[in-house]
This record gives C-alpha cells, structure tokens and sequence, in this order.
C-alpha cells in the first residue's frame, strides 16, 4: 500500500510523520520516481508524482508525495534564538535552539543543504548501525519555508573522559563504533564537544548514557568527491584533542568493523533516500556518489580501521 502525501509548504503544527497534510496547493519541488535496487529514485518534473515503489503514476494536477517517515517533523513554538559557544569554542555553522510542541528544546542546524542532509543522514546511518544518538528531525522555517536539521538538546555536553576513566568498560564500546562510524562516513569532527551525556533511569539509579552529535563535516555526506575523500587515511578520523589522546588505549574494534562491512549499496541507498524523500527537496547532485563512497567504505572498513588504530 503506498502512502500518498501533499507536498510543502506546511504550516506550524503539521508533521509528516503524524500524516499530516500540508496546507495549499502543491510547490514547484516536483520528483518522479524510478527504480533502483528496489528503491525509488528522484528527477525533476513538477506533474508526476513519486512512491517508494511501484507502480509509478502520473498526476495532472497535484503533486502526490509518498515520505518514508524516517525522519520526522517538529514544530517550534516560537523562532529559534542563536546559541551562544563557550569561550574559545567556535562553531562552524550558526546553530540556534529553541523550544517545540513536544516540550523539548531542539539545536537546529541549516538550511544550507549539504549541513541538512549530511547531518540527518549521518545520525539515520549511525543510529541504524547502533550508535546512540539523540533524537532528531527537521523543522521548516515559516518565515521562508527553508528546512533545517533539528536534534534534541542533552542537557551534559562534557564528562565523557570522566566517565570513560570511571567505567572503562561501559564506554569504551560506545567510542569505538563511534570512531568507526566516523571513518565509514569519512567525519574528521569527532572530539569531546560533540559527545554528550543523557542522564537515564536504570533500574532507580541514574545512568550517563554517551550520544553522538555533529556529523556535519562528513566529507562523504556533504557531497566532497571520491578523489578528495580518498586523500584522507583512517588515521584522518580519529577523535581529536583530549578525546583521542583518551581513545588511544582502546582495543582494535573487530566488532564495530562487522557491523559497518554489512552495508552493502542497496541497504544505504534506502536509508539515504528515505532522509531524501524525507526533506522535500530537489535530487542531490552527490547523491550517487554518496551512496556509492559508503559501499566502497563499508567494504574496506576494516583496512581503514586499522590505519586509525595503527
């Protein structure tokens, strides 16, 4: 059964994900879909519409969108407000927070796409491969209709080291897969700022849960070239300052490895394309080469791996 959606423009409240319609007629942000490796793929054409599979249909009027609800959408009660860095700390982008109708406050991040897109889809492919990030999901800008990536605020953003000397054990696998899912996305952002602590309910006592954030500066996501990226040994990706000084001591992740290897071309083009669906925006011009980068990346995961290690 295909699901069938109205494309943007959307209003405060509506939520892809909830099956929320958008309110008005259709955009020029049209797509027609055909297949690849059982997965759909996107080109422009304001008069078709697109599924996630099969049978594909023309529409003469409307615009029909069939969204994967990979990623959801918030709404934010009032316009973000910029954040503020800490002292000495720059910030690539200009993130700003604020407040959603979930009651929690949400960093957003955008809207230049290649933020957007690699920010999502690197916390889908982490996720999907067992690293624990926040939640996330896109939010709209109203004054603009411009898409932004959206994750949820944890309130600790240090003490990891801390928490990796008190409990060695407990931390140290949530940091390899994290350092081997860097390599496999080609991420050389990794250091103590963008690992944050979830403080969780286990058993009555409270629990520090370790959270990946920023995967901005993937250089696969972002759309860099195979040649650029290739430039770049694992030893490229491992964690930097205090972060990778306390990684050093951490055993070969053999493990981590497997998991990553797993993911062969059709796997990440679905993963990839439902963010894509996901965002309502025209194709990606990098969107093959990505999907592509990734296969050859999860193939050799293992040799990357050990030029971080070595």
């Amino acid at each position: 059964m295909v699901e069938q959606r109205t494309v943007n423009p959307r209003v405060a409240g509506s939520s892809p994900a909830s099956g929320a319609q958008a309110n008005g007629p259709a955009t020029a942000r049209g797509f027609v879909a055909a297949s690849r490796a059982g997965f759909p793929r996107l080109s422009s054409d304001a008069n078709f519409a697109y599924f996630r599979g099969p049978p594909f249909v023309r529409f003469s009027s409307s615009l029909i969108l069939a969204a994967s609800d990979l990623v959801p959408w918030i709404s934010l009660i009032e316009l973000p407000e910029p954040v503020t860095p800490a002292e000495g700390v720059v910030y690539s982008t200009s993130p700003m927070v604020g407040l959603a109708d979930d009651g929690q406050r949400y960093y957003v991040k955008g809207p230049k796409t290649p933020v957007v897109f690699a920010e999502a889809a690197g916390y889908c492919l982490a996720r999907e491969a067992g690293l624990a990030v926040p939640e996330w999901a896109f939010w709209l800008d109203p004054r603009d209709n411009a898409t932004f990536f959206a994750s949820r605020e944890i309130q600790i953003r240090s003490g990891v080291v801390d928490l990796l000397r008190a409990d060695p054990l407990g931390v140290a696998p949530f940091l390899q897969l994290c350092i081997v899912i860097d390599i496999w996305l080609a991420n050389p952002d990794r250091n103590m700022g963008n690992i944050v602590l979830d403080p969780i309910s286990d058993s009555g006592a409270i629990v520090k849960r370790p959270l990946a954030i920023d995967f901005e500066k993937s250089q696969v996501l972002r759309g860099e070239s195979r040649f650029q990226v290739n430039m770049l040994n694992g030893r490229s990706f491992w964690p930097r300052e205090e972060l990778g000084a306390t990684c050093q001591g951490l055993p070969f992740p053999e493990g981590c490895c497997a998991v990553v290897s797993a993911y062969d071309e059709a796997r990440i083009y679905g993963l990839l394309q439902g963010v894509h669906l996901d965002m309502h925006i025209p194709p990606l011009a990098w969107f093959d080469s990505a999907v592509s980068q990734l296969a050859d990346r999860a193939h050799k995961i293992h040799e990357l791996t050990q030029e971080a290690w070595s």
